[in-house]
């Protein structure tokens, strides 16, 4: 019995995938049904709210930007965002994977019934005896739940991958969308499932409830403060200030819930509507190094990371840097006059306060085991690339 009610889930999930965008059919879909009650806040439809749930769940399955497009591991996220998001052919996204065919049906199978899975266990679980149900659980909860689980977000990836959910609404409503993501916008340290509601939510909202011809999403820094922006475009006898398209959205409230559980609030200046995002976290991260070109190059590989670069051109400087209590993390060159990597290795093995502060070493010499054990985390030997840098960094002290 438990087998058919799976089966008979993954049917109804794989059948309303199909139909993500045919909000006529997701109306009256079983699945919906069980799903969504009848009625929603906000004049929400029950194929909207179904539809929502679905994208939700996939993204769910993200295993985060920092995992490579081809790995096993984000495969099921990449086949169903793929093929029912996207609308992309099988045989394609098989190429694509480098795949074959049947390959992809037992892959595909397999990411049904993953979602099957979250969509069963978040929303079709029976409430047990004297709690409320999971759907009863307030936004600003939800929300605050979700703000706890950070991770790293490329906004460009992230737009990019937005603007297909957003199109079949679009269209209908001959509404074109574009994106503007300025260079070296930085790395965000939020949850990626909390910052695509609050996004689709204010987008959806304006192409529905507003007489636009264009939707932009643009993003950009007002100093290191990170804002991404929704512009809205109309033909040359209209023109509303964004401070009047807010107003005239219905469900604002609640958009506005998520942005603050998120850290940032939303504000609307001249014809944009800007998100403003939390600063992000940044740690401190000290490179000893007698070369000030090697700064130079590391500050251009983390330019748009959650990193603040220090430089100290020898020990003595180095050491006085730490004791202040500047750095989180230290790349260490070995090879430099007076005072060389290994002194300042020994000095911070005898100094109880800072003896587990992460260091890392950048040298051209390779002598990793005398290195660790003189209490260096991580050898990198020179030269080193922006991808290297990073994954140490990511390694001895994740993002803050």
């Amino acid at each position: 019995m438990a087998a058919n009610r799976d089966n008979k889930l993954m049917r109804e999930v794989r059948d309303a995938l199909t139909h993500l965008y045919d909000y006529a059919y997701l109306e009256t879909h079983p699945l919906a049904a069980r799903l969504v009650a009848r009625s929603m806040a906000g004049g929400r439809t029950r194929a909207q709210e179904t539809r929502r749930i679905l994208l939700d769940a996939i993204e769910l399955l993200n295993p985060g930007d920092n995992i490579p497009w081809r790995a096993p591991q984000r495969r099921a996220y990449t086949i169903l965002f793929g093929l029912y998001v996207e609308g992309q052919d099988a045989q394609t996204l098989a190429n694509a994977l480098g795949i074959g065919g049947r390959q992809l049906r037992r892959d595909r199978a397999s990411a049904l019934a993953a979602l099957a899975n979250i969509l069963r266990d978040r929303y079709l679980a029976a409430p047990a005896t004297g709690t409320a149900s999971a759907g009863a659980e307030s936004l600003d909860a939800e929300s605050q739940r979700l703000a706890q689980q950070r991770e790293s977000i490329n906004v460009a990836r992230f737009i990019a991958r937005l603007l297909p959910i957003l199109e079949e609404l679009a269209r209908g409503r001959q509404v074109q969308l574009a994106s503007r993501i300025a260079p070296r916008f930085p790395v965000l340290q939020l949850n990626a499932t909390l910052l695509r509601q609050i996004l689709l939510s204010l987008a959806s909202q304006i192409i529905v409830h507003h007489p636009v011809t264009s939707l932009t999403f643009v993003a950009r820094q007002q100093g290191d403060i990170p804002r991404i922006g929704l512009v809205p475009g109309y033909r040359s006898h209209v023109s509303l200030s964004a401070a009047k398209v807010a107003a005239g959205l219905p469900e604002l409230e609640s958009v506005q819930t998520m942005i603050a559980a998120a850290g940032g609030q939303l504000r609307c200046e001249a014809s944009v509507l800007w998100v403003v995002l939390p600063r992000p976290p940044r740690r401190t991260v000290l490179v000893v190094d007698d070369k000030p070109e090697l700064f130079e190059l590391f500050k251009r590989y983390l330019a748009d990371q959650p990193y603040q670069l220090l430089h100290a051109a020898g020990v003595d400087q180095a050491l006085s840097l730490v004791r202040s209590g500047a750095p989180d993390i230290v790349v260490l060159d070995l090879m430099m006059p007076d005072r060389d990597g290994w002194e300042f290795l020994q000095a911070m093995r005898q100094d109880p306060v800072h003896e587990h502060l992460p260091v890392i070493i950048c040298s051209v010499l390779h002598e990793p085991e005398l290195a660790f054990s003189l209490g260096a985390q991580l050898v990198l030997k020179k030269p080193v690339g922006a991808s290297d840098l990073l994954r140490a960094l990511k390694a001895v002290a994740p993002p803050a």
